[in-house]
């Protein structure tokens, strides 16, 4: 069984690691965004597959929908950077499992848009305070002027994709 003092001297080695890899990386902002990522989301992913079967890329695509219904499954990998492979198991999964459900596009008939099922709106309003959880602890080292700071700089970062991703 780990301890609370066990736990805090780990995590301050991966800390101490972490700021030795970047201090020597050229790939610093990089390896830190993913190392954010994971710590941020990862746990939440695991624990969503806990509790309701769900896997991340399922849980990626319900929350994507849960906050806009009518998208289509290219969208969503567009929206999350998910391969759209993994995007269309994900909807095809969450199809058979009734948390989702296919309508044909209004524009285009060949086209088919992903809206949340009862089902589906109801585990996403109950996944949503696991990555709120996830979110306060996160942001917690920041001050609120950090906050703004951090949210405005995310904003141009995800504003940019764009013009240097490239969907795979």
């Amino acid at each position: 069984m780990r301890t609370v003092e066990g736990h805090f001297l780990a995590t301050t080695r991966v800390l101490t690691t972490t700021r030795d890899l970047v201090a020597r990386s050229p790939v610093r902002f990089g390896y830190r965004i993913t190392s954010l990522r994971n710590w941020y989301a990862g746990p939440g992913f695991r624990e969503i597959e806990r509790e309701f079967g769900l896997s991340e890329s399922e849980t990626s695509v319900l929350f994507c929908l849960g906050h806009l219904p009518g998208l289509r499954a290219k969208d969503v990998s567009a929206l999350t950077g998910h391969p759209k492979n993994s995007v269309s198991r994900a909807v095809h999964r969450l199809l058979r499992k009734k948390f989702l459900q296919q309508r044909a596009d209004r524009a285009d008939r060949r086209e088919k848009t992903l809206v949340p099922t009862a089902t589906g709106k109801a585990l996403f309003r109950k996944m949503v305070p696991i990555f709120l959880a996830r979110q306060k602890s996160m942001l917690s080292a920041l001050s609120v002027p950090e906050r703004r700071s951090f949210d405005r700089l995310l904003d141009k970062l995800v504003g940019g994709l764009p013009e240097w991703t490239r969907l795979y």
